[in-house]
């Protein structure tokens, strides 16, 4: 499958799914940077990321809405560690992200948030 983004009500749903490059990574997550929230799902993606890509994903927040909400689902301990990192980087671009094991509990988590700024 590849990356995709979709776009619905405020909320970009980025799903990264088996083999595919950082590019293809890139251009999906760009698409949904813009929205308030963003849901990046990695737990289907056989791609690794470097510290650096992981710098480099963050750095598409920069400049965007304040108080965005970014849940990123991720499943096995280096996905995890990975996803963790970009909380890091993306906490320095003002966004409060979290890692999640479950795609229902990253959905739940971003309803909270956009209850609280509705």
């Amino acid at each position: 499958m590849g990356c995709q983004c979709v776009i619905d009500q405020g909320l970009a749903r980025v799903t990264f799914e088996g083999d595919h490059d950082f590019d293809d990574e890139v251009r999906a997550l760009k698409s949904g940077c813009d929205g308030t929230s963003v849901l990046l799902d990695i737990s289907g993606s056989k791609f690794v990321w470097t510290a650096a890509e992981v710098c480099q994903l963050a750095e598409l927040f920069r400049g965007g809405e304040p108080q965005r909400r970014c849940a990123v689902v991720a499943v096995g301990a280096l996905q995890y560690g990975l996803a963790r990192m970009f909380v890091a980087y993306t906490g320095f671009q003002q966004v409060s992200t979290e890692v999640f094991s479950e795609l229902a509990e990253a959905e739940a988590w971003l309803s909270q948030g956009q209850a609280a700024t509705a």
